[in-house]
């Protein structure tokens, strides 16, 4: 009880009004029905959310993750009701779906904006014709029995005019369209192949074309094969995430980029970094990548290069002299090098090589850092962001160093997920005054524990 007593403090952080509030029994019985094998983490990151949360007659989000109907859930969703509240993000994920939970769809169609999905053919149709005020879908991993619901949805102008979002498997951008086309209004668009369980039951990639969306802005391409002269020109982001890519054909679209991100990429072309036109470039993450791929963009980097005017960089592997010929280091505003694929010795001589006077986040999760990261850490005064969890090397006196440190947000706690400890929580007091995060406001209820 002393974790909940904390947290309800925290809760209370705009409690300005209680009468527009949401329970704070109700809020500690939401945690009560995490799941417990992560509870001290999950109850961390929803606290996170809950201290911008002022749940005053606005609109909010609500996240079903692994969530079964229960009378829990039916009460909690009575409460929003109660308080008035309109609710503009859905996320679901039951399979087969409830009626209790279309139930609570059908009543949200005027005010919902965002919706995540597994739902079946009849009630897709449903949402087609019915949520006019969408604008965002997300029906991936949809089972889908009957191809013409793929025509119906990328034919659907009139009755989705506001959507500029789609996040869909490859059958619906393969459907032909007309004159009630959506691809004009789409603004982002995330194509997914199918998912592998296992090494053994390898699925052929599912080839992408037809990429006719000429409005669009954000393109994510996730486990298929890409053919040439497929990506649309005028893109700002793209995200390649397990794709087979030729990219000869990928200076047709990187002068516009501004932000991109590979991921498990297979491609025997990595000169495409230096080839391409890619002056507007300012985030990039490379990440996932095998030994091949940064050992051959090494060799394309021993000659002179001029480095990209990077604001954000993420990459995962022990190549600091390539990521310095990349990227100016000390423009950077973001970086991040988690997930343990580079050493500690290899971060603090990135770290202290260059100044990064600009830098406001930095994320080094699991990178086996210690006491040497502290003096580093100490000379970035603009830093405002700071995650340095999951390195199990580091002490706690020397996390406590750290986190009193005249940084916004701090976050160094748990030697692993399963030993996520209290601090973790003391450390969200520092989040009131930080700025470089827009507020989230959302519940998620996460998965439930019968």
């Amino acid at each position: 009880m002393k974790i909940y007593k904390k947290m309800s403090d925290l809760l209370m952080f705009h409690s300005h009004d209680l009468t527009d509030q949401l329970p704070t029994e109700m809020l500690l019985e939401i945690f009560s029905f995490l799941h417990s094998k992560f509870r001290l983490l999950t109850l961390s990151l929803v606290c996170k959310k809950w201290k911008f949360l002022s749940l005053t007659k606005t609109k909010f989000n609500v996240e079903f993750k692994g969530a079964k109907s229960s009378t829990f859930i039916n009460n909690a969703l009575f409460e929003i009701d109660r308080q008035q509240l309109l609710v503009d993000k859905l996320e679901f994920g039951e399979n087969p779906v409830s009626q209790a939970t279309l139930e609570i769809v059908e009543n949200l169609r005027t005010s919902l904006q965002y919706l995540k999905c597994l739902v079946p053919i009849d009630e897709l149709r449903f949402i087609i014709n019915q949520f006019s005020n969408l604008k965002s879908l997300d029906i991936r991993r949809s089972k889908l029995s009957d191809n013409s619901i793929c025509h119906e949805l990328m034919n659907s102008k009139l009755s989705l005019p506001n959507l500029v979002e789609l996040k869909i498997e490859n059958e619906f951008n393969n459907a032909k369209t007309g004159d009630h086309s959506i691809k004009a209004q789409l603004v982002s668009l995330t194509i997914d192949g199918p998912k592998t369980y296992g090494r053994m039951f390898k699925i052929r990639k599912p080839v992408v074309a037809n990429l006719e969306y000429p409005n669009l802005k954000k393109l994510e391409l996730i486990d298929v094969v890409i053919e040439s002269r497929t990506l649309p020109i005028g893109l700002k982001s793209l995200a390649l995430i397990g794709c087979d890519v030729n990219f000869i054909e990928f200076e047709r679209v990187s002068e516009s980029l501004e932000k991109l991100e590979i991921n498990l990429v297979t491609t025997d072309d990595v000169n495409f970094l230096q080839k391409s036109n890619l002056k507007n470039l300012k985030k990039l993450k490379i990440t996932n990548q095998d030994l091949t791929f940064w050992e051959k963009l090494e060799k394309v980097y021993q000659d002179e290069w001029k480095a990209f005017t990077l604001t954000s960089f993420t990459f995962d592997r022990n190549y600091s002299k390539t990521v310095k010929k990349l990227c100016n280091l000390d423009l950077l505003t973001s970086l991040d090098i988690s997930n343990g694929k580079i050493s500690s010795n290899d971060v603090i001589d990135l770290l202290n090589e260059c100044e990064m006077k600009n830098l406001t986040k930095l994320k080094a999760q699991n990178c086996s850092l210690s006491q040497e990261v502290i003096p580093i850490i100490e000379k970035m005064k603009s830093l405002k962001y700071l995650d340095l969890s999951l390195n199990s090397s580091m002490k706690d006196s020397e996390r406590e160093i750290i986190c009193g440190m005249e940084i916004d947000y701090i976050d160094c706690g748990g030697k692993n997920f399963d030993e996520m400890k209290e601090t973790n929580v003391e450390f969200l007091d520092s989040l009131s005054n930080i700025s470089i995060f827009e507020p989230r406001k959302s519940i998620e209820i996460l998965e439930t524990k019968n």
